[in-house]
């Protein structure tokens, strides 16, 4: 769960995410994300519902994160595709922001992403970092630039990640401020 202004009136706003929640009794592990207005009786159900595909775990993971100043949502589905998806959302209107996952083919190994964050690199410029702890043979952590809000390349392997992961690396990340990620298990951490 979260709590932030999605919409911008100065109240705070439920976000409440779960791989298990199903829009209909056909969409088993589909997963789901309910956000709750701040203001309107959130006992009278959800504002906004979005749900992934079936099987894809949709929601695992919800966090708010910026690119290029504006805050969007960003939406984990370990299970959809290949090896996992991140999906975005603008906060203000829920605009489709795009989606990002591991490519296939890639040498990689199996796995499935686990986390993600974002930090600024630059006024212009932010970095995706997504991590999957079961890649390769101990963890892995998969970066996408951004330029003044677009995408502008696919997921690939960071540059920067320890040679030989121990096991679990990729199972949290987290922008800590200051510049700096830190990957979690054990703790990495990389200052931009």
């Amino acid at each position: 769960m979260l709590a932030d202004d999605l919409n911008g009136d100065s109240l705070p706003d439920l976000i409440v995410a779960g791989w298990g929640l199903k829009e209909s009794g056909n969409s088993a592990n589909s997963g789901g994300i309910y956000i709750y207005f701040g203001g309107e009786n959130w006992f009278a159900g959800a504002s906004e519902k979005f749900f992934g595909l079936q099987d894809s775990q949709f929601g695992s993971m919800v966090k708010i994160v910026e690119i290029a100043g504006e805050k969007y949502i960003g939406m984990l589905a370990p299970k959809a595709g290949n090896s996992g998806a991140v999906y975005f959302d603008r906060a203000a209107d829920f605009h489709q922001g795009g989606a990002l996952s591991v490519p296939e083919n890639q040498g990689y190994g199996e796995g499935n992403l686990s986390d993600f964050d974002m930090i600024k690199i630059s006024e212009t410029s932010d970095l995706f970092i997504a991590g999957g702890k079961t890649f390769g043979t101990g963890g892995m952590i998969f970066c996408a630039k951004a330029e003044n809000g677009e995408f502008i390349e696919a997921l690939k392997k960071c540059a920067f990640q320890p040679d030989s992961p121990e096991g679990g690396f990729g199972y949290s990340v987290k922008n800590i401020g200051n510049g700096e990620i830190v990957v979690g298990k054990p703790e990495y951490i990389h200052r931009f």
